[in-house]
């Protein structure tokens, strides 16, 4: 069984689909009903009479409504009994139906058989109608033919009347629902409770403010208690819907409102000012803001009126709301090219720009401005206003747990301030990175962190690479442009701390599908044994039918257990999936240990992982994922999702996280040990990120809503569809 060398990410998806066949297309009919053409399901109604002592007499009959020899599946009948001799009434309903009411509803999920039982009229018999006003005796009126009680036998009609502020609902005798309709009759076949079923009238009052930024769908009107009515803010060109206030709440549009009272709702727009942006690293987030005076001539750090962050695109569509009518504002843009964020502005190497250009003279626009369009042309702290370029590439080589920090820098021996830097989070084994520099001659270099930090230069034990090689730095040269393939591995340890100048353990692998990558790792202890918790210390991506690797950072002395899989489902190289191709030195099934600087260490990659073998993935087995639906609140925020220990949801166990845009998604909490957690997660309103949890603003959900927090429990299996919304505000 393969043990946790890494973190699983699996994601399964499982559709069900259910076809019902019957009578291949016939149109059969009968006790079982049929299958008629393109599927529909048909079933019969049978119907008969019978009286409580034997007779020839036809004393009765039985109507259905509406009448037919066949009826799809679903349909509603109304089935009425009605004497024929006036020596009879009709008594009760028996086989698929029951009760002393006529008539009856009934629904056509099977093939039914109803019979009428029919008694004699008893001579001098009467019974009492007792009629009950709903909900509250000043809904309505019920006028009634004749005066309780009644004489065996007799019809009695009812007319229900609403009061103001009401309308009539249905008729419900003796506990069964009957006719909606205001009249209906009753027959007095024994003692009678009616109840005549109202419901109350709403009215929904809009509006919007300020008056004319906006429109509200529907534009209010009176409604039937219990009525669900899916409320639309639009706001009119220049403005920005904020949120709900009034008897309901909160930033979701369009908002589900159920009138279960009078319901008086605004919606709150402001001024916004937007446009398009294109410029910088397409990959990273952007940042636009809006300020009352210039932000490149202003002394000081000035403080935008409001703003945006936007996670990535080439092309970025901002809006900047909250802004008031009459002013005028500046309109200013970031791209976080360094990942160094937004807190203090941008930083050397960032993007920027500005309407209606960062070069030229900064123009302000009124608030309620549309089409603000500009470039973010201008790569801060270098100088070059547009004269500047990238260098690009791809590093491997190292554990993909261990965080990595890239560097520019104008000489050869990698000494004195980097001109620019790039960190990455534990970025798994091989990684894509861009340094955005001044025009000028650079060498670049990198290195994973062996436990000291990335904050600082590196440290013993840190494992260095650059461009070509460690043993041959080439200078790369930027003018204006953007310089791609700088591609290096991470291959030399530094002193002190991992083994000198390092070890290597080299090979070529060979089989799976050759048209895809392949990773290969060392491990101090065998990744395939039962018991086995362990993490690769190095790790390298190759290609290739017979890719050579070489595995480096080793320590001299030690004996390390080779292993690695074809990614043969194109999922990646993170972690191995099911119908990945594995092996293992000499063999997958027989692992042997070789001491650092062999060579040869030749295998091939001849196991098919199984589902159960990537399910028991991670520490002793038994790993699973929690997956759902969640949807709800402002599309363009971000969303973070988790798992928790317990109800409060404190002590988070994992978490994903969903970058704007994004409606409505599907997630997969990974890597749960058997347990029971509690699943939730928020919009990110008021975008101060994820490290804190949800903040004041943000619209919170959980599973099964956020009034009722329901457990969700791992036995020994993924668990499906724990679906829910995000429906409330933090306060």
């Amino acid at each position: 069984m393969i043990k946790r060398f890494l973190p699983l990410y699996l994601v399964v998806l499982i559709v069900l689909s259910l076809a019902f066949i019957y009578g291949c297309g016939s149109n059969a009919t009968g006790g079982g009903g049929g299958g008629g053409g393109g599927g529909t399901i048909l079933y019969t109604l049978t119907r008969s009479v019978t009286t409580e002592v034997p007779t020839t007499e036809v004393v009765g009959t039985i109507e259905v409504t509406p009448e037919a020899s066949e009826y799809p599946s679903g349909t509603t009948v109304e089935i009425t009994a009605t004497a024929l001799s006036s020596a009879y009434m009709f008594s009760s309903w028996e086989v698929d139906v029951t009760g002393e009411t006529t008539p009856q509803d009934i629904i056509m999920n099977s093939s039914k058989n109803v019979v009428a039982r029919f008694k004699i009229k008893p001579v001098g018999v009467s019974y009492a109608l007792n009629i009950i006003i709903s909900p509250e005796p000043g809904a309505g009126t019920v006028d009634q033919s004749g005066t309780s009680p009644y004489s065996a036998g007799d019809t009695v009609t009812l007319t229900a009347d609403a009061n103001t502020g009401y309308v009539f609902h249905k008729w419900k005798v003796n506990g069964v629902d009957q006719s909606t309709s205001t009249t209906t009759t009753v027959l007095m076949n024994g003692t009678k409770e009616v109840i005549a079923k109202f419901k109350h009238l709403y009215d929904l009052h809009v509006a919007v403010s300020p008056e004319g930024t906006g429109t509200i769908e529907p534009w209010g009107g009176t409604f039937t208690e219990g009525t669900v009515k899916i409320l639309t803010a639009e706001a009119n060109s220049g403005k920005q819907f904020v949120k709900w206030s009034g008897d309901i709440s909160g930033t979701t549009n369009p908002y589900s409102l159920t009138m279960d009272g009078n319901k008086n709702v605004t919606a709150e727009f402001t001024y916004s000012i937007s446009g398009t942006v294109h410029g910088g690293d397409t990959s990273k987030a952007a940042w636009f803001g809006a300020f009352l005076v210039n932000p490149l001539t202003t002394s000081g750090t000035p403080e935008p009126v409001t703003s945006e962050v936007i996670a990535s695109g080439s092309t970025l569509n901002y809006i900047l709301p909250g802004l008031i009518h009459g002013k005028y504002y500046y309109i200013f843009g970031i791209r976080d090219n360094m990942n160094a964020g937004f807190e203090h502005g941008p930083v050397t190497g960032d993007a920027v720009g500005a309407y209606p250009s960062v070069e030229g003279t900064l123009t302000s626009v009124e608030a309620g401005s549309t089409d603000i369009n500009f470039n973010l042309t201008y790569t801060y702290g270098g100088g070059g206003g547009g004269t500047n370029g990238t260098i690009s590439g791809h590093v491997s080589g190292g554990a993909g747990s261990k965080d990595v920090c890239l560097v520019a820098f104008t000489n050869s021996s990698f000494s004195g301030d980097p001109a620019t830097y790039e960190t990455f989070t534990a970025p798994g084994l091989g990684l894509d990175y861009t340094l955005h520099v001044p025009n000028g001659t650079y060498y670049v270099g990198g290195w994973r962190d062996s436990g000291g930090g990335i904050s600082g230069p590196p440290s013993a034990g840190d494992i260095w690479g650059s461009y070509v090689s460690t043993s041959d730095v080439e200078p790369i040269t930027v003018n204006g442009d953007n310089v791609t393939g700088k591609n290096f591995v991470f291959e030399y340890t530094i002193p002190g701390g991992g083994g000198g100048a390092g070890h290597s353990i080299s090979g070529t692998v060979s089989g799976g599908d050759t048209s895809k990558n392949a990773w290969v790792a060392a491990f101090t202890e065998n990744p395939l044994s039962p018991t086995s918790d362990a993490s690769p210390v190095t790790s390298e991506v190759v290609s290739g039918a017979t890719p050579s690797y070489t595995l480096v950072g080793l320590s001299s002395g030690t004996k390390y257990y080779i292993f690695g899989y074809r990614d043969q489902d194109s999922s990646g190289t993170q972690s191995p999936s099911t119908g990945d191709a594995a092996g293992a030195y000499p063999t997958f099934e027989a692992p042997a240990s070789v001491e650092a600087d062999s060579s040869g260490i030749n295998f091939a990659f001849t196991h098919i992982l199984t589902t159960a073998e990537v399910a028991s993935h991670g520490g002793g087995g038994g790993y699973y994922s929690i997956n759902g639906h969640v949807s709800g609140g402002n599309t363009d925020r971000n969303i973070g999702i988790a798992a928790f220990a317990n109800s409060n949801f404190t002590g988070m166990v994992t978490s994903e996280i969903f970058v704007a845009p994004v409606d409505e998604l599907d997630y997969t909490l990974h890597g749960l040990p058997p347990g029971t957690y509690y699943v939730g997660g928020f919009r990110d309103n008021d975008i101060s990120g994820f490290d804190s949890g949800p903040t004041s603003g943000d619209l919170w959900g959980n599973y099964l809503n956020s009034s009722t927090v329901t457990p969700i429990t791992i036995v020994d299996d993924n668990l499906y569809d724990k679906d829910f919304v995000f429906d409330y505000t933090i306060p």
